[in-house]
């Protein structure tokens, strides 16, 4: 029937692929009772035989210079290519005919590959630009991924090392691929490079595309198509990696925000760093003494996030920056509970004294008891203090997700006696989520300490989907049950009282139109309240749970 030129890739007829001219095709009986007849492709891509008798056959499509066959049998017969190989390079099964009976189902999807490349380099003078005085890096693994069906799979692999266009040229790869959408990961180089930073300068023969799209390593995804001109911009360029050194979390036993020689330090602290825009980029726990690097960082900006651990409950961070850097603690909460400012690392360097100093009752009166409720159109803060110390105001703070930089609301002086409580209502446009709350105390010397952060979870306009849990409270088992007004996709987890994911209870997937139930296994949950999460493509909801003594 027809020979097309699979512009995509993907293994199927689309609109606007058209046919090639002049491929050669034999229809080739199985056994001998007739000879193999001979045709080519019309200016169309349209074959035929006739006057076939018969019997059992296969056909067999010798390709031009510089194409290739793309994915066989993918869809139906009509749309699909069938040259599968079943008899040899070119071909496809066999097939049956019968006299006065025609056949226009048997077709082949071609394509020519794309040459995709080129280069990994040392980046000497580290300004994240390739110049011509500087060398390749060879034996670095380049993986070349592709998008399948929704699923990225490994596709090809390739080795930098010397370029055989060329004399001296080291870092060489390349591919020639089939048409498709594509990234490249760059395994592990050479101990103590890191990549450079990505798309500098104005010229993309020469600079560097890793951008971490997905995950350490990856460039952004690409698609090539049929045909289309040679990619050889596609490179990766090393420099000395930069470090979080000689750093530390300590238990501040005076809580003046100062390390003190008798002072030990906490071990077993998760520390997250991440990017300027929120990405986690890696993490890492404290030893027993509490001492912590971080290695392998790229020149950018960061912050750290630390994170109390359960051994240490009722402790806080003590105030911040309260003396010479070496000794004072950096955590100032500014992009969330635990948080350091932002901090700039250059090519190669080594950042020193990135502390955290915690200790118990971080606040300086002593008791906070913080709450927070939605009421309908507004959340409800309320605070509860004890004998205030030299407290002159409170300042409240909201952020949307724990990882979000808290903002200010607003400030209510302090009342000044031994025994307070104090309400602030947020009025605010609210999205339906997890809402944070927290309460700054400033006292008249200036210095900010930081209460425990409360969630509130709201969710509104959630009537149409009958959003039912039961039984609840539940022992081991319950079933969610939901309604909804056409198929969609839906999401559904578990959360702690602190709005933390502790558990999924499915993948982001298609339900029918109307009612559906999910049976939910509860085992693995201790008795204690939770919130169900209910996420659509237009809305999220929240429900309680209350899970009972086993």
């Amino acid at each position: 029937d027809f020979v097309w030129i699979d512009l995509n890739g993907d293994g199927i007829q689309d609109a606007g692929e058209q046919g090639l001219a002049g491929v050669e095709i034999d229809l080739i009986p199985v056994g001998n009772f007739t000879e193999t007849q001979h045709t080519i492709t019309d200016n169309n891509g349209n074959y035929s035989f006739e006057n076939v008798k018969s019997g059992e056959y296969y056909l067999k499509f010798y390709l031009p210079d510089g194409f290739e066959f793309t994915l066989d049998n993918v869809l139906g017969d009509d749309v699909d290519s069938d040259v599968d190989g079943s008899n040899g390079f070119g071909t496809t099964a066999k097939f049956n005919t019968e006299l006065n009976k025609f056949q226009n189902k048997w077709d082949a999807g071609v394509y020519e590959c794309v040459q995709i490349g080129d280069l990994a380099w040392l980046d000497y003078n580290m300004n994240d630009v390739y110049d011509s005085t500087e060398t390749g890096v060879n034996g670095l693994l380049v993986n070349l991924y592709r998008l399948v069906n929704d699923n990225w799979v490994l596709w090809d692999i390739d080795y930098t090392g010397i370029n055989p266009n060329s004399i001296c040229g080291d870092g060489f790869y390349s591919f020639c691929t089939n048409p498709g959408t594509y990234f490249l990961y760059f395994a592990i180089p050479p101990q103590g490079l890191v990549a450079a930073q990505p798309f500098a300068g104005n010229d993309p023969e020469r600079d560097s595309d890793i951008n971490r799209a997905h995950g350490i390593g990856t460039t952004e995804s690409f698609t090539l198509v049929s045909g289309q001109e040679k990619d050889l911009s596609i490179d990766a360029g090393y420099y000395e990696m930069s470090m979080v050194t000689n750093s530390l979390a300590w238990i501040d036993e005076n809580a003046d925000g100062i390390k003190d020689p008798d002072e030990t330090g906490v071990p077993n602290m998760l520390i997250d760093i991440y990017d300027i825009n929120g990405n986690l980029y890696h993490q890492t726990y404290t030893d027993v003494d509490g001492n912590y690097y971080i290695d392998y960082l790229q020149a950018e900006d960061y912050y750290l996030k630390f994170h109390i651990p359960s051994d240490y409950n009722g402790y806080g961070f003590t105030a911040s920056n309260q003396g010479d850097d070496d000794f004072d603690s950096d955590v100032t909460n500014a992009y969330g509970f635990g948080t350091t400012d932002i901090f700039e690392l250059a090519p190669d360097e080594e950042k020193q004294h990135q502390d955290a100093g915690i200790s118990e009752g971080s606040l300086p009166l002593n008791s906070l008891f913080v709450g927070a409720e939605w009421r309908d159109d507004h959340v409800l803060v309320k605070w509860l203090t004890a004998n205030e110390i030299n407290v002159e105001k409170f300042i409240i703070q909201r952020a949307f997700d724990k990882n979000d930089r808290f903002i200010d609301l607003g400030e209510v002086k302090s009342k000044g006696k031994s025994v307070n409580s104090y309400e602030f209502d947020d009025f605010s446009k609210f999205k339906n989520g997890v809402y944070y709350y927290r309460i700054i105390s400033v006292d008249n010397d200036g210095l900010r300490s930081i209460s425990k952060i409360v969630p509130v979870f709201i969710s509104k306009n959630d009537g149409k989907y009958n959003l039912r849990i039961y039984p609840n409270p539940a022992v081991n088992n319950t079933f969610i049950s939901f309604d909804l007004p056409r198929e969609t996709k839906v999401k559904i987890n578990i959360l702690n009282i602190q709005g933390e994911k502790i558990m999924d209870i499915n993948d982001f997937e298609y339900y029918k139109l109307g009612n559906n139930n999910i049976a939910v296994n509860l085992n693995q949950l201790d008795a204690a309240t939770y919130f169900i999460r209910f996420i659509s493509e237009d809305n999220t909801i929240f429900k309680k749970l209350i899970i009972l003594g086993k």
